[in-house]
């Protein structure tokens, strides 16, 4: 069933509570972006994968593959985000070369019996499920204290322009109501 769908470029099945094995006709698919992310998928992941020539972003994280990453993964030079964190039962060596090896530890959390590799990406760091990046990179200090000055700047500029705002309607509304009072005593004389 699944091999018919052939026109599909993106396939999220992320937190469906998905079981069983993934099939390894999803290969068949044309697929830029696979999520099965948060599910309950277990077993081998299908060495077919690798063979998805156009996937840009895998996600498998959260679910329950073992044994071994297929070494066919290593053959998807198109991908850029790749997360397998937690799949406590994933085993073996993570390449120190080819497409995996470009990936740091942020992709391989969770899975204690995995061992990395990793040149100058340091120790490898555990963190809680809050703090799990899918993108399976770290951010930038430098760009984090950009957008929150940004940010702030945005903020700042939108609030003097509601004050202004603000100051300019009351003054309008107290003219107004000063002349209506006028208005309302000569009336009266």
């Amino acid at each position: 069933m699944i091999s018919a769908m052939r026109n599909f470029n993106l396939l999220l099945l992320d937190d469906n509570l998905l079981a069983g094995v993934l099939p390894s006709e999803i290969s068949q698919m044309s697929l830029v972006v696979l999520n099965i992310s948060r599910n309950i998928i277990s077993g081998e992941i299908p060495s077919e994968i690798g063979q998805m020539v156009l996937l840009e972003t895998l996600d498998m994280s959260f679910n329950n593959f073992s044994n071994e990453l297929p070494s066919s993964l290593n053959q998807l030079y198109k991908l850029s985000k790749f997360n397998v964190s937690y799949n406590s039962l994933l085993s073996g060596n993570v390449p120190s070369t080819g497409q995996l090896s470009t990936f740091d530890e942020q992709s391989f959390l969770g899975d204690p019996l995995l061992s990395l590799h990793f040149i100058d990406h340091g120790p490898r760091l555990e963190s809680n499920n809050d703090e799990l990046s899918t993108e399976g990179t770290e951010k930038d200090p430098a760009k984090e204290e950009l957008m929150v000055l940004i940010i702030s700047f945005i903020v700042f500029f939108f609030a003097t322009i509601a004050i202004r705002e603000h100051d300019s309607f009351m003054y309008l509304y107290h003219t107004i109501k000063c002349r209506h009072a006028s208005t309302k005593i000569y009336a009266e004389l």
